[in-house]
């Protein structure tokens, strides 16, 4: 059984020691899972990770080389199955690897997911803020039997809805009443999310969109506040400071 690779959020990963880091981008990291935590034990979506391919984790070594190369270290060759690099570029015994254009291709593609999961991560937290905002937990838990039930009456009103027929008594109210009030929220939730979904479809509409590393590097400094290079920031006079916040 061959390792998983994973994209996770590195605080995510703390103190998981079946976790086996590989690059960090971010807040996120690319890790590894060994064969023997590959069991019923494992819990990916606890943690929130994505599930790499091998050719994925490891063109995350690209992904941050604007500069169209990367300084393998002396103890890896970039022919391994995971090469690991230097960060420091003034390593005298590291190798420099000028990049091909399938490298360069595959680090931009990473750039594309790892943007994407920090889009659909901070869309997810919405998500629960919007279901939190506006019931309690207790109510989340019927919620889906109330708007069933809800629905059923609107289309017919002779419709046995035992649960609201329960909450409408303890209320004092008419099944009718309450029925307008749960129709009203569930309508409310929905604009409510049709609106987060639009603001997300077009932020990954823009990440699309990206087709240069340099174009990456520039949403994730203007969007992420991920700072661009020295280089890029001298070559491009477009580029300000660095996001100080993810404002979506």
């Amino acid at each position: 059984m061959a390792k998983i690779h994973v994209l996770v959020k590195q605080q995510d990963a703390s103190g998981k020691g079946w976790l086996e880091a590989y690059t960090g981008y971010g807040a996120y990291g690319v890790f590894s899972i060994p064969e023997d935590y590959q069991d019923m034990r494992l819990d990916l979506d606890s943690i929130g990770a994505e599930i790499l391919t091998d050719a994925e984790a490891r063109s995350s070594i690209f992904a941050d080389a604007y500069r169209g190369y990367v300084k393998v270290k002396s103890t890896s060759a970039i022919a391994d199955a995971f090469p690991e690099i230097e960060s420091d570029e003034d390593v005298p015994t590291s190798t420099k690897y000028d990049m091909t254009a399938d490298d360069i291709a595959a680090g931009l593609s990473f750039n594309k997911i790892l943007f994407k999961k920090y889009i659909r991560d901070r869309f997810n937290d919405k998500a629960k803020d919007i279901v939190s905002a506006r019931v309690g937990d207790l109510e989340q838990l019927s919620f889906e039997q109330q708007k069933s039930e809800a629905a059923a009456w609107t289309a017919d009103n002779s419709a046995s809805v035992p649960m609201l027929t329960t909450m409408a008594t303890a209320r004092g109210i008419s099944v009718s009443d309450l029925v307008g009030k749960i129709n009203a929220k569930v309508s409310a939730y929905n604009s409510a999310v049709a609106t987060k979904l639009a603001e997300q479809k077009v932020l990954e509409d823009e990440v699309d969109a990206l087709d240069t590393i340099a174009k990456a590097h520039k949403w994730r400094h203007e969007k992420l506040g991920l700072t661009a290079s020295t280089q890029q920031l001298n070559e491009d006079a477009s580029l300000g400071a660095p996001a100080s916040k993810i404002t979506f």
